[in-house]
């Protein structure tokens, strides 16, 4: 029979997780005499799969070489978003360094004497006609 922290340790997971199992009803268990939890490592099994210490310590080749390429591929992007970033801020500094010009103000036609534009924005503003 294991204990609480046995159990977790075994499934790797946390004693709260055991609780929760035993409260809901999905993990059997009995008492001792001083009032413990119990749980029988084949009920243990039965709801978690155990925990192999030795296969998780350990990386295949065929893992460790795909993580070392996604690795590498990571860092050449990183060092690409840097350099793009890096260029952009001279680009920004640059343009920041440039005197602004002011826009040119739009021409009028000399022959439009511009009494119907006033009248409509005359009536806008206040609705009302124009005096």
């Amino acid at each position: 029979m294991l204990t609480i922290t046995e159990a977790a340790k075994r499934a790797g997971i946390s004693r709260a997780a055991i609780h929760k199992a035993i409260k809901a009803g999905r993990l059997s268990w009995t008492k001792d005499d001083k009032e413990h939890f119990l749980i029988d490592p084949s009920e243990l099994d039965r709801v978690y799969q155990p925990v192999d210490k030795e296969n998780t310590d350990s990386i295949n080749p065929t893992e460790y070489q795909l993580l070392a390429q996604k690795l590498d591929f990571t860092e050449r992007l990183l060092w690409q978003t840097e350099n793009e970033r890096d260029r952009l801020a001279q680009v920004i500094t640059m343009l920041s360094h440039q005197p602004v010009t002011q826009p040119a103000e739009p021409r009028r036609d000399s022959s439009h004497t511009g009494k119907k534009e006033d009248s409509l924005l005359w009536k806008r503003l206040f609705n009302r006609h124009a005096c």
